[in-house]
């Protein structure tokens, strides 16, 4: 019973200790002084965890142990690599991890942007209308063509006519108005420049 109690005081001395972390950084404090709250931040936690709240010979030898933990922090997991890297900074150099942690960070953010945008310019072709695959099939044989031209090519395809400003493909069904055959045009050359 006086155990379950024991880690209940433990559970309850972490959980202060975090929210004081979490204060601390709410602020945007500057790199250099994140790195060392943070390497403090461990010091601690591990001290609570092992006990040890009072200074003194074995705080010593278990603040030691931390450090040396920390320094060769060696995970299992290849995902947790960068994470591996902080640790071993924040042994040696607390600044240093923190400035490291940001890098990444900001190198994370890059990344996550540069597979959005290859993401986004990649072709969807069942998002092509059947008069849109048709225009790309004429763009692709005359990539110079005009609006005029290309309005005057649709018109000899077998089911498209032009009816009330609109260009109309009875066979699939489809409408396009002429007014927006420009934008069309623009687009169809653009996926074939690809």
């Amino acid at each position: 019973m006086s155990d379950q109690t024991n880690n209940e005081q433990v559970i309850n001395k972490i959980n202060i200790l975090m929210e004081e972390l979490e204060k601390f950084t709410d602020k945007e404090e500057p790199i250099e002084t994140i790195g060392p709250a943070v390497f403090d931040f461990i010091l601690k936690r591990e001290r609570i965890r092992r006990d040890t709240i009072t200074a003194g010979p074995r705080q010593d030898a278990v603040d030691d142990e931390t450090v040396k933990t920390l320094r060769n922090a060696q995970l299992e997991d290849t995902k947790f690599i960068e994470l591996e890297a902080i640790f071993r900074r924040l042994g040696h150099d607390p600044v240093d991890a923190a400035q490291y942690w940001k890098r990444l960070i900001i190198q994370k953010e890059k990344d996550l942007s540069k597979k959005q945008k290859m993401r986004a310019q990649k072709i969807r072709p069942g998002s092509l209308s059947p008069l849109s695959k048709i225009i790309d099939e004429i763009v692709l044989d005359n990539i110079k063509i005009t609006v005029n031209d290309l309005r005057h090519e649709l018109k000899k395809h077998d089911g498209i006519i032009e009816v009330d400003g609109d260009l109309r493909d009875t066979i699939n069904t489809d409408t396009l108005k002429i007014k927006n055959l420009k934008d069309r045009l623009h687009r169809a050359k653009k996926r074939n420049s690809r």
